[in-house]
């Protein structure tokens, strides 16, 4: 990266910063969430774990019987030699789930998949508010989430369904058909990157339209970089690497002082992770509101949205009128 790109990565990185620390409540907001996330989960699981089968909970049967209810061990099979000398089992033991495992799987799996996108839609309304310059509220955030749980729904029904066919090819083809497969799971998570911030903007409950909308909103004004988004996380990686580099270097010379920073170091990682995705997210909302409206947030500047939103070559000499353009779609 050239030092001009790592100098606009900084300053994007300080920029989403200050807006988080001018907002704490942005911190409140996905530790609030994944509490509720936890909570509703545990009411959906709690029944099963719980059911009645003739033993104590605190019994190693009761435990069995759960698991049995759920999933099934079937037997490898095997065949007989032309010789009829011995048996060749051509299989290992595998692990399915039954009818009624199958069922509570994909229910579990739709519950997490529309929590994961209604907790996006409430903290990504409130960054937006955050980034004009309004109080954050988390109660705003979630009942703004409830009034969009069609939309919420019918996304994490079809997002939950193409991760599942893109999961299922990736276990059938060979090697070269799982790196075909990551990548087009690679395209899926770029192209949807937009949908919640759409799905707060817009009244559109087709999510094939959604993703649409996402797609072309990146198609026409990132063109062919992502060099914005990634240098925000760029600058923070270099934060984090450089301490590791002096304790690495450091458990050559005091091995046991070095293990005890390094415990101190994973604890940061982990804040720092929670942190930095929080700014990425931030930054994220900048871009969409950039592309949406034209507006650019205090502190970001025009040059800071224009790394962001890069050009394709022979798109026009209007960047803005082009962003502009493309917030109709939506």
């Amino acid at each position: 990266m050239s030092t001009g790109k790592f100098k606009n990565s900084w300053l994007l990185f300080k920029a989403s910063v200050s807006i988080l620390f001018k907002n704490k409540k942005l911190l409140i907001f996905p530790i609030v969430i994944i509490f509720l996330l936890i909570s509703i989960i545990a009411l959906y699981i709690t029944p099963v774990l719980l059911q009645s089968t003739g033993y104590d909970y605190t019994k190693i049967e009761h435990w069995k019987t759960v698991g049995q209810r759920l999933i099934v061990l079937e037997p490898g099979t095997s065949k007989i030699t032309p010789y009829n000398t011995k048996t060749i089992s051509n299989s290992k033991q595998r692990l399915n789930l039954t009818t009624t495992g199958t069922i509570y799987f994909i229910i579990l799996y739709l519950i997490i998949m529309f929590l994961s996108v209604y907790s996006n839609v409430a903290f990504y309304s409130e960054i937006m508010h955050a980034l004009k310059g309004e109080s954050v509220s988390i109660r705003r955030g979630l009942i703004f989430a409830s009034s969009k749980v069609k939309q919420i729904f019918l996304w994490s029904l079809f997002a939950g369904l193409v991760g599942y066919l893109i999961s299922l090819l990736e276990q059938k083809v060979g090697f070269v058909g799982k790196i075909i497969i990551k990548f087009i799971g690679i395209a899926w998570s770029v192209s949807s990157i937009f949908v919640a911030p759409a799905i707060i903007v817009s009244e559109e409950p087709n999510p094939i339209k959604l993703l649409k909308n996402s797609a072309t909103i990146i198609k026409k004004t990132w063109g062919e970089s992502l060099i914005g988004y990634l240098g925000v996380n760029f600058a923070s990686l270099l934060i984090i690497f450089a301490p590791l580099i002096v304790i690495i270097v450091s458990m050559f010379l005091f091995v046991k002082l070095a293990l005890f920073f390094m415990g101190i170091y994973l604890l940061i990682i982990i804040i720092y992770a929670f942190l930095t995705n929080i700014i990425s997210q931030i930054y994220k909302c900048a871009l969409y509101l950039f592309a949406y409206e034209n507006y650019i947030p205090v502190p970001y500047t025009q040059e800071m949205m224009y790394m962001g939103w890069r050009k394709k070559k022979g798109s026009g000499s209007s960047t803005s009128s082009e962003i502009s353009n493309t917030s109709t779609i939506i």
